[in-house]
């Protein structure tokens, strides 16, 4: 079976309405580069999100996480203290309710700016000083 009497068919319909033609493939066109930017730019923005949290949270190696009621406060100084693990650091995550943004929910990332320093990839000397300084004074 040819698809020859299709093609003479489509092709006489574009000859009597070019204009229409040319729009139709205009608008998929802008359609399908509308999609690939949205797509783009949501992988971006997840991108920089997964980055930024990263960069607060530190390269850790071990997590404590807490139920629905959250982890006693003692659990932290124990870990430190008692175990000996120096190199831990606390991290609050949950989300809370914006009223200016009509209740919707956000993201809060909360952490003790002291403790978290050597877990940082971005460290620097003097960072590493001062954190020193401050561990001898304990």
């Amino acid at each position: 079976m040819s698809n020859t009497p299709l093609y003479r068919l489509a092709w006489r319909r574009a000859a009597r309405r070019p204009l229409q033609y040319v729009l139709f493939v205009l608008g998929v066109a802008i359609g399908v580069a509308m999609m690939v930017s949205i797509d783009l730019a949501n992988g971006s923005a997840r991108r920089a999100f997964a980055l930024s949290t990263d960069a607060i949270t530190g390269k850790a190696t071990h997590r404590v996480v807490g139920g629905p009621a959250g982890l006693d406060e003692d659990i932290y100084r124990r870990i430190r203290a008692e175990v000996g693990f120096s190199p831990a650091a606390p991290v609050v995550e949950g989300y809370v309710a914006v009223p200016q943004l009509g209740g919707q929910p956000v993201r809060l990332v909360g952490i003790d700016p002291v403790s978290y320093t050597h877990l940082r990839a971005h460290e620097t000397v003097l960072d590493l000083v001062c954190r020193l300084l401050l561990e001898k004074k304990k």
